[in-house]
């Protein structure tokens, strides 16, 4: 497979735009024919839901601690839930935001957090099979291990673009040590495209 036959589009979700720069820099430095748009804060999110809704990216790494929006005098108003539970949690309800249509609820999604896993062992022990949850480091070959691994044994796509978790089934057929970790990726579907 020519690796120029496919464009993986990932949604960062990433507050801090120092990190986002880096994580861009990285992927276009190690990753072939990537697409990334980034959104800076929750309030963003949920004004480019309907666009992500419409078309779903391949990917989507999401921050579990946001701020609300960018400080200014046309700031939009937090609705309740935001302003009592604050920023802590701001990436969970873009991921329930997600998990609440179907066109986005089985988008393989990275919480990519400085919080340590016993900080959201709740969370880590009840994520489903396509969502993963990673700890920020300063090196992020793990990141892109996987995001590598995601991309690195897909079947070329077809005339018709077919679905980013159709195309990883396959693979998945083809070579089931592909992630280099165990997941079940068939559990992500209940009647699976061929």
């Amino acid at each position: 497979m020519s690796k120029a036959t496919q464009t993986l589009d990932i949604l960062v979700v990433e507050d801090d735009w120092l990190l986002a720069e880096h994580l861009l820099g990285e992927f276009r430095e190690h990753l072939h024919s990537v697409r990334v748009r980034c959104v800076g804060t929750e309030s963003e999110f949920y004004e480019l839901l309907p666009a992500i809704r419409a078309t779903p990216p391949d990917l989507i790494i999401l921050d579990i601690m946001l701020r609300w929006a960018d400080p200014s005098e046309k700031m939009p108003e937090p609705p309740d839930e935001a302003r009592s539970s604050g920023p802590w949690r701001a990436g969970l309800r873009c991921y329930a935001a997600l998990q609440a249509t179907t066109e986005t609820q089985r988008t393989p999604t990275i919480f990519y957090s400085v919080l340590e896993r016993a900080d959201v062992s709740e969370l880590v022990h009840s994520l489903p099979p396509h969502v993963l949850f990673l700890q920020k480091r300063a090196d992020t070959s793990e990141l892109l291990t996987y995001i590598r691994s995601l991309v690195e044994y897909l079947p070329a796509p077809s005339t018709e673009r077919r679905g980013f978790l159709q195309r990883a089934f396959a693979a998945t057929e083809a070579k089931p040590e592909w992630l280099g970790f165990s997941i079940d990726l068939k559990k992500l579907f209940d009647d699976p495209v061929a």
